[in-house]
């Protein structure tokens, strides 16, 4: 644990940490702080499964089955997304998304958009969910 804390902060030390930093999260490196970048540098360093689960996320059935799925489904893609880029990486879920799935784009936003856009994330989400309040609950 010393040891990781003590790499994040020589890490945090050099000259293009801030313009490597961003490029996972978001469109430009002045929406993170250096507290940002310290538990973006945390989480990595905790998590050796992250490479085993994006594979997994993204080719198991679930992802497969969801055009199946009877709850109202919003894809997100976020145009300056680096993890996942349009269309190459979203066409993978589009294609498995029901007729009727809500697809937002957000313009000029990364891979994180709570960092660069938290009004409109938080709009576009709850605009989604508010549209779908009363209906029945979905079993599939």
């Amino acid at each position: 644990m010393l040891s990781t804390a003590v790499f994040r902060e020589q890490l945090l030390k050099f000259p293009l940490t801030k313009q490597i930093s961003y490029v996972a999260v978001s469109a430009t490196p002045d929406v993170l702080n250096d507290s940002d970048r310290r538990d973006l540098i945390e989480d990595l360093a905790h998590c050796p499964a992250y490479f085993k689960l994006m594979v997994k996320a993204l080719t198991t059935a679930g992802l497969m089955e969801i055009a199946d799925s009877r709850t109202p489904t919003q894809l997100v893609i976020c145009e300056k997304d680096r993890v996942l880029p349009a269309p190459r990486f979203t066409r993978h879920f589009t294609r498995s998304l029901a007729p009727d799935a809500v697809v937002t784009t957000l313009k000029g936003v990364g891979h994180v958009p709570m960092f660069e856009a938290p009004d409109t994330i938080t709009r576009v989400i709850t605009e989604f969910v508010d549209r779908h309040i009363g209906q029945a609950r979905a079993t599939g």
